[in-house]
C-alpha cells in the first residue's frame, strides 16, 4: 500500500451556508460580475435561489435524471488484463456507497450552474487497503480563483486550502476547464430569465389580476334613500362572494325611479396576454439552456421528425456531460485509489455511462417486415429464418411437437 500524500484522518469542515432570499437587477449584475472574475461566493447563493422556480427545477431534474438514469458500468483499464479486471471488480464493491446517485446529482448540478463542483474524498483503511468511504460535495461559494497562483482556494473552518484534483483529497469537476471554467456556468444565462419570469408570474400578473381581474361593482340607489337602507344594500353586495343572489327592490312613483341596481364593470383590456407571452419566452430560453431544446415538454402538431431532431441535440449534450464526468472521476478518484493500493494509477477502471439511444422497435419491425415481404417475391435468392426473426424481436416461438 502506497503512502498517501496527505493525512487521511484530517477532514476539512465546511462553513455554514447562509442563503440570500431577495434579488434585484442591480444585485444580480453585481453578482455575475464577481462570478466572471472568479469569485462564486454570491453566484452560488443565486444558483440555489433558482431552485425555487418550478420550471427551472423541473428542467434541471430532467437533465440530471436523464444522465444518471443511463446504464452504468466500471470498465477495466485493459480488456483481457487479469490484474486490471481484478482492480475494476474491487472498485465496484465500494463505488455505490461512496458515490450514491444523490452525490452525483449535486456534482452535476454545481458544475452546470457555476462551472465548478468541488467534493472532498473521505478515506477509510482496512488491512492493506485505502478505500473511499464518502465523497462529500462542498458548496463552491467558498472557493475563489487565485490569479497569482492560478489555482482555486477553498475556505474551510480550518483555514484556506488548495483545491486541486488528483491528489486524493479533492474531486474538482470543471467540465468547462479548470481555469475560467466558471465562464461556462449556466448561471450567467439563467439569472435574468429567472428574475423576469419570477417577477412577472408572482408579482406583476397577480397585481394586475387583483386590480383588473375582478369586476368592479357599480351600485345605484334611489334618490333620497335613507342611510340605513343604503348600508343594508351595500352589506348585501359585500356578501356576493359567498351568496349566489341578491334581492334588489324595484319601485317607481310617477316618473321617479326608486329602484336599487347593481352593475358589474369588467375590464376588457388584455394586458394579461403580454404577461403570458413573456413567461413563455422565458420558459423557452431556460429550457434551451438547460436541455438544449424546448420540445421535451412541448411538441406542437405531433411532429415526430421535429421531436427526433431535438432528441438528438439533447443526446449530444448528454454525451458531452458524461464524458467529462467520467474523466474527472477517473483522474481525481479512481486513479489515486489505484495508486495508493496497487502502485499503478493506470490500472484505474473507467466509469462509463452508455449514451447509445434506445432502439426504435417500431422502425425495426417495419424494416424487418419490408425485408421479409421482399424475400417472398418470385426469384428472390434470400430465404428468411423466421424463427431467428421472431427471437430477435422477443416473439415467443412454439416448439414443433415431436412426430409420433
Amino acid at each position: 500500500m502506497s503512502e498517501l500524500p496527505f493525512t487521511p484522518t484530517t477532514v476539512y469542515t465546511p462553513h455554514q451556508i447562509l442563503p440570500i432570499s431577495s434579488w434585484s437587477v442591480q444585485e444580480i449584475r453585481h453578482t455575475l460580475n464577481e462570478h466572471e472574475e472568479g469569485n462564486p461566493s454570491r453566484s452560488a447563493r443565486l444558483a440555489e435561489a433558482l431552485g425555487r422556480d418550478e420550471w427551472i427545477e423541473g428542467c434541471l431534474e430532467q437533465r440530471n435524471q436523464g444522465i444518471l438514469g443511463l446504464p452504468f458500468a466500471l470498465d477495466s483499464a485493459e480488456t483481457g488484463n487479469a490484474q486490471a479486471e481484478a482492480v475494476a471488480e474491487e472498485a465496484r464493491t465500494w463505488w455505490d456507497a461512496a458515490l450514491p446517485e444523490a452525490t452525483l446529482e449535486k456534482l452535476l448540478r454545481w458544475d452546470f450552474l457555476l462551472g465548478l463542483a468541488p467534493a472532498q474524498i473521505k478515506w477509510s483503511s482496512s488491512g492493506d487497503r485505502w478505500t473511499p468511504s464518502e465523497v462529500e460535495i462542498w458548496d463552491p461559494g467558498y472557493a475563489t480563483w487565485d490569479w497569482t497562483d492560478r489555482v482555486y482556494k477553498m475556505t474551510a473552518q480550518e483555514g484556506q486550502v488548495l483545491l486541486t484534483g488528483g491528489t486524493g483529497q479533492w474531486i474538482v469537476h470543471c467540465s468547462g476547464g479548470y481555469e475560467r471554467g466558471w465562464m461556462r456556468g449556466a448561471i450567467r444565462s439563467l439569472a435574468f430569465p429567472w428574475l423576469i419570469r419570477s417577477n412577472t408570474k408572482y408579482r406583476d400578473w397577480p397585481r394586475w389580476s387583483e386590480a383588473y381581474g375582478s369586476p368592479m361593482k357599480l351600485l345605484r340607489v334611489p334618490h333620497g334613500a335613507k342611510d340605513p337602507e343604503i348600508a343594508a344594500f351595500v352589506e348585501k353586495v359585500r356578501k356576493l362572494a359567498r351568496e349566489a343572489m341578491i334581492l334588489l327592490p324595484q319601485k317607481k312613483e310617477g316618473d321617479v325611479d326608486l329602484n336599487y341596481d347593481l352593475e358589474l364593470l369588467q375590464d376588457e383590456r388584455s394586458a394579461w396576454e403580454g404577461f403570458e407571452r413573456l413567461i413563455k419566452s422565458c420558459d423557452t430560453s431556460i429550457a434551451i439552456r438547460i436541455l438544449g431544446q424546448n420540445l421535451t415538454t412541448e411538441v406542437k402538431g405531433g411532429s415526430y421528425a421535429a421531436a427526433s431532431v431535438h432528441e438528438r441535440i439533447l443526446a449530444s449534450i448528454i454525451r458531452g456531460v458524461v464524458t467529462s464526468l467520467s474523466t474527472t472521476l477517473r483522474n481525481h478518484l479512481l486513479k489515486p485509489w489505484a495508486r495508493f493500493n496497487f502502485g499503478d494509477e493506470n490500472l484505474a477502471p473507467f466509469p462509463k455511462w452508455d449514451t447509445s439511444p434506445p432502439a426504435n422497435k417500431t422502425e425495426e419491425m417495419q424494416a424487418t417486415k419490408t425485408f421479409v415481404e421482399a424475400s417472398r417475391a418470385d426469384g428472390s435468392p434470400v430465404h428468411v429464418d423466421f424463427k431467428a426473426v421472431a427471437e430477435k424481436h422477443g416473439i415467443p416461438v412454439l416448439e414443433e411437437p415431436a412426430p409420433l
